[in-house]
Parts: structure tokens; sequence; C-alpha cells
């Protein structure tokens, strides 16, 4: 995209969630704000930014999250990647996403139009394919509604869950603050060193700590080690090409720095638990299928 594009694009219309495009250029004359949100919204980013919402400290936003934004939220963008701001969002209906807080936070109920308390949330593999799925569905002018509102609604779920149940109660002293503060700069370096292969020297050495005290911090705070996080960025950013029946995808597997083919389509399977060959075909009766394989179809 130009460093200057601005688009944004509704794909779909229903009787309770929208869903759209929004893509914008590093160099764009408005892309830091502030933004007012229109609408209750999920966003799923392709790139990574920093998304500060008002009242709030700054996020990473990568593909690795889901970002929450309720109606006439206030927020600024910062630049990461040189390829700007790329993202996926649902609007959906505040009743629903209340409906869907509310088993975790009945204090929901006195703010129902603004059933989001926090700014972000974790983005795990299966709901990140299942919205590229949604909306691969709608681009292939395959839009059965049942199957993309039930998929959305699904959605909409596991997003809800997984943010309250990875809660917990984090220590509430500077060192917490401290921690945090590291894991995000692991975060803003992977954001735009993925590719690169960096090595757990290289990264420590860039951050200024040890590679131990890195891993144990990211691993406590995130679940996971960064190796992962990494091959989780990669992985995401692999969903842009595999669906192109022209990818190579043994070259593709080089440049987002995998060994080689078979390494990347086994992580591509461990990870989403489909071969990546598999999501070229974007029929209703494929993908009923593939959510089928997964398990996904149902809560």
């Amino acid at each position: 995209m130009r460093d200057d594009q601005d688009e944004s694009r509704l794909i779909y219309q229903g009787s309770f969630v929208f869903i759209g495009q929004f893509r914008r250029g590093p160099r764009h004359p408005y892309f830091g704000g502030p933004h007012q949100i229109r609408g209750t919204l999920l966003v799923f980013p392709r790139t990574s930014v920093t998304i500060t919402h008002e009242g709030k400290e700054p996020v990473v936003a990568d593909p690795n999250s889901v970002m929450f934004y309720n109606d006439e939220q206030v927020y600024w963008r910062g630049k990461l990647s040189d390829k700007g701001d790329l993202c996926e969002w649902f609007n959906y209906d505040p009743s629903l996403v209340a409906d869907a807080v509310r088993a975790f936070d009945p204090s929901v109920d006195d703010n129902p139009h603004t059933p989001f308390s926090s700014s972000h949330g974790p983005g795990d593999a299966t709901s990140y394919l299942l919205q590229r799925l949604v909306v691969n569905q709608i681009l292939a002018h395959r839009q059965d509604r049942l199957l993309i509102e039930e998929m959305s609604l699904y959605l909409l779920k596991r997003i809800v869950e997984n943010y309250y149940r990875q809660g917990g109660v984090l220590p509430s002293a500077a060192k917490a603050s401290t921690e945090r503060e590291i894991v995000e700069a692991i975060q803003r370096y992977a954001a735009t060193h993925f590719e690169q292969k960096p090595s757990l020297e290289q990264i420590a050495a860039e951050l200024h700590y040890s590679p131990f005290h890195l891993c144990r911090i990211f691993r406590k705070h995130t679940g996971q080690s960064i190796h992962k996080y990494l091959n989780h960025l990669r992985l995401r950013a692999s969903l842009d090409h595999v669906t192109q029946a022209g990818t190579d995808l043994s070259s593709l597997a080089l440049k987002l720095g995998f060994a080689n083919h078979s390494h990347f389509t086994e992580a591509f399977r461990k990870t989403f638990g489909v071969p990546p060959s598999e999501l070229r075909n974007t029929s209703s009766q494929h993908i009923r299928q593939l959510l089928s394989r997964i398990s996904i179809a149902h809560p």
C-alpha cells in the first residue's frame, strides 16, 4: 500500500454485526490522531502499531492481540510497522457484547453501552484464523449469512472468554509495572523484527537485559516463550499469502524466517489445525469442513 493510503470499507452488513477492513499508510496526515470510534468493535490487527485509548497507557496492537473499542472511544495511533495500520474490524450491537461479558462481570449492566472495560485482550490462534475465514468467505462473495453470523458470534464469545480467563491477579507493586514495560519492549522489538530471525542474544542486547531475565518475565506475563510469540507473528502474517493460489509456499517459508517448507507447514498445521494449502478453497462447504476439523464450529 502507499505510505499515504487511507481506505476503510464495509464488507458485510448483518442484523447485529458489521464487518469491515481498514488500511492507513504510515505517512497519512491523520495517521496519529486523535480519532474517535463509531460502534462497539473488536479489531484484529494485521500489522503492528501502538494504540493509546484516552485515559489509558499505550499498548502494542499486533496480530497476537485483539483491540476493544466502545462507542465514541477516543484513541491515538503510533507507527511501528512500515506497512502502517492494516486491520479487520467486527462492529457488534453493544447489547450482544454485554451479553458475552455479563457471565464474567455482572456490573456491565450498569453501563451496557460501554461493555469493554479494557483496551485489548489476547488473540489466540484459533480466533485469529476464525476471523480471517469469515472475511475470506465474504470477499469470495459466498455470503452464507447464517455461517458468517454464527462464526462472528462465536468469535465474540471466544475473545471475551479468553480475556477474562487470562486475567488472574498480577503483582501490584512497582516491580510489576517494570516487568510489564519489559514485556512491551519485547513485543515492540518482535513486531518489527519477526521476519529477520532474531536470536535471544540479539533481543537481550537490544533491550539491555539478560536473556534469562527476558525469558522469565515474558513467560510469566504472557504464558508463552518469546520464540513461540515470534512464530505466531510469522504464522499470522503468512495468512496474507497462503490463500492466494500463486503463492510459492517454500519461498514464503524462507521469507518469514522458517527453516524450510516442511518446517513452515508443520508449524502452520500445529497452530491452525490445517495445512496452509487447504485455505485456498473458500467455498462454504469447505469452510464448514475446516471448522468441524479444528473444533470451532460450535461453542
